[in-house]
């Protein structure tokens, strides 16, 4: 048991700390540093699932005597911290800029309904002074020669068709209409971590279930002996039947749980060289596609280092995404990670 506050080791048993009073915690504690500091907690709490979604975890968010509220990271992980970070920033800046877009827009649209029923309005009195000042006039016309339709209204639907017809003959609606639209030239930026789960190999799985099928096995047989040894006086530990039963069950489950994991394991296992094949023809084919030259024209150095990477990587992804497109883009997104880190160690 460790302290969170001193980090002081103590033995099991012990709850508290005896200099700083605070409870301990299990796992020795990681030491953070600050990343930001904002006014209010909902900002934070939105970057700390940025950064959860990326991998990067544990993650504290304290509140300060001036009501301020601090997150805070590992610092061995300080330098991705950073690089999230500013992803995460450039992504809260742009949706920013569409929320206040968005709002202009509201508010034009509300002035020009507003001018448009004020309008309406206008035409309708004057239609109604129209048509008293007639009716006034010739007080002895016949009703029957006059075609008069107490439901006749002025046509807006046709007003607003010959409207909406006049915006889309614009020289511009096309372009405008596009706008939001998907795009070669669009900045891939957006794209560096988005909410794609981190891709594990097959690889990886076996050996997550090869780990896990022997250590239930191994514990299964330990309490199975245990358990035998008990049974024959040997140790000198007496359950009643119902206790006795309970535990033959839990070790007998974790062998059968053992087992399957095993099982599991030898499925995954014959699909490791699969996986190595197409791995190696999507890193041939990142070699002759996206080479240094290439890399060079996506680089900005408007940006920081950091900013820079995360662009570089974004145009390698969305090369990767649309050349193999069928592909998970979680597995995508971990190769372009592994090619711009070995390309800049070639460097």
């Amino acid at each position: 048991m460790w302290c969170p506050k001193c980090r002081n080791e103590y033995r099991d048993g012990i709850f508290e700390c005896k200099s700083c009073g605070v409870k301990l915690v299990e796992n020795e504690p990681v030491d953070m540093l600050e990343l930001c500091t904002y006014t209010d907690s909902e900002l934070p709490e939105r970057v700390k699932e940025f950064l959860i979604d990326s991998d990067i975890k544990p993650i504290e968010i304290e509140e300060n005597e001036d009501e301020t509220f601090s997150l805070y990271v590992p610092k061995t992980m300080e330098k991705k911290s950073i690089k999230v970070f500013n992803a995460f920033m450039e992504m809260y800046e742009e949706e920013l800029l569409e929320r206040q877009a968005s709002q202009e827009k509201y508010s034009q649209e509300k002035k020009s309904q507003e001018k448009y029923s004020q309008e309406k309005k206008s035409q309708e009195n004057n239609s109604a002074e129209y048509n008293k000042e007639s009716d006034s006039s010739q007080p002895d016309e016949d009703e029957d020669d006059y075609d008069y339709d107490e439901n006749a209204s002025y046509d807006w639907d046709a007003e607003d068709k010959k409207e909406l017809e006049d915006i889309i003959n614009e020289a511009d609606f096309e372009e405008k209409a596009t706008h939001f639209s998907s795009d070669e030239n669009d900045d891939p930026s957006s794209v560096v971590y988005s909410s794609s789960t981190k891709y594990v190999t097959e690889e990886e799985k076996y050996n997550d279930y090869k780990f896990s099928g022997i250590t239930f096995i191994i514990f299964g047989i330990i309490g199975g002996t245990y358990l035998t040894l008990t049974k024959l006086e040997i140790i000198p530990i007496n359950y009643n039947n119902i206790v006795f039963g309970f535990i033959c069950a839990i070790f007998a489950a974790f062998i059968i749980y053992g087992i399957r994991s095993l099982l599991k394991a030898a499925e995954v296992k014959v699909l490791i060289p699969e996986e190595q094949e197409r791995t190696r023809v999507i890193n041939e084919w990142l070699k002759l596609n996206v080479t240094s030259d290439i890399i060079d024209s996506w680089a900005n150095e408007d940006v920081t280092e950091a900013e820079n990477d995360l662009l570089v990587m974004a145009h390698i992804r969305e090369a990767l995404v649309r050349e193999y497109p069928d592909y998970d883009p979680g597995y995508l997104d971990m190769l372009a990670e592994k090619y711009y880190e070995e390309f800049q160690e070639e460097e």
